[in-house]
């Protein structure tokens, strides 16, 4: 309603089927899109003047499988970044490790609409766990990709999903996910404990893990997290970054709340309006995972 944010599906479906999801069962294998129906709805979007729009999938970066034409997830972003160059922001959710790679990791550094934000689940850092999960990669595959993103996109973010106290899970298991985190300091992440969810294959594991251990693992996460999210944001200070201003602070009308390229969320303080528009801000200080900062 505000022209501001939009979300555009690519995709439907998934064909990997993790232990632990019930998306496979519910909607069924991957369906693409065509092309061009995608780009007739993000040029719609480009007329009304959207500024930051959302590629949907449960893997998006499989995009192109069973098309008649030849186009990968890569080639799709180069043809909206060609077709609606005045869509200041284009961002995507959600990729696999399984089908990141360099091909991705270019078009987000050489596509200016594409913004430098990767979320890539691990839910693991124990190959055992992954294994369980059936996630089809490994603890150090995920490194590796990581590395060749950050390389290809250094000033790229990095956000993920992890799952603590999936069945089966050990101590040994559950402390190297804990040195993955360490290892990686991703800027951040949603932690989960495992709960059953009904016709997913993972109801056939038996679930061990008692409720208070899990809840210890997932304090340990979050605290982890927390930290390395800190160490991450206060790197920034004393950087310019472009933000765009989605809306006033809930508690305090003259603050303003905004996103960086990277999904920063940035707060100033100002007398004008900034909500839909783009500004350099200072960054000043951190407050969790907030950046606080003044218009530069």
């Amino acid at each position: 309603s505000d022209r501001l944010k939009a979300l555009v599906t690519i995709m439907t479906g998934c064909d990997h089927c993790c232990t632990y999801c019930i998306v496979p069962y519910t909607r069924g294998n991957e369906r693409s899109r065509s092309s061009e129906s995608i780009l007739k709805e993000m040029r719609d979007l480009e007329t009304k003047g959207f500024k930051d729009v959302m590629l949907l999938g449960q893997n998006v970066n499989s995009y192109g499988k069973g098309l008649e034409e030849a186009v990968d997830f890569a080639g799709l972003l180069e043809k909206i970044q060609k077709e609606t160059p005045r869509i200041p922001r284009l961002r995507f959710i959600t990729s696999h490790p399984k089908d990141a790679h360099a091909r991705l990791f270019t078009a987000m550094r050489d596509l200016p609409m594409v913004c430098e934000h990767l979320h890539l689940p691990v839910q693991s850092g124990s190959n055992r766990t992954l294994r369980r999960m059936k996630r089809e990669h490994t603890r150090e595959w995920y490194v590796r990709q990581i590395e060749e993103y950050r390389t290809l996109v250094p000033e790229g973010t990095l956000t993920t999903d992890l799952i603590v106290g999936f069945p089966g899970e050990t101590e040994d298991d559950f402390l190297e996910t804990l040195s993955l985190m360490d290892h990686i300091k991703f800027d951040s992440a949603f932690i989960f404990q495992y709960s059953p969810r009904p016709g997913t294959p993972a109801l056939k594991l038996h679930d061990d893990v008692s409720p208070q251990e899990k809840d210890r693992r997932h304090q340990i996460l979050l605290a982890a997290q927390k930290a390395a999210s800190l160490k991450r944001n206060q790197a920034l200070i004393g950087r310019t970054l472009e933000v765009l201003f989605e809306s006033r602070a809930k508690r305090d009308e003259g603050r303003f709340v905004g996103r960086t390229r990277g999904y920063k969320r940035v707060v100033v303080t100002a007398s004008k309006e900034l909500v839909g528009e783009f500004h350099p801000v200072k960054i000043l200080s951190v407050a969790d995972e907030t950046l606080l900062g003044e218009l530069g």
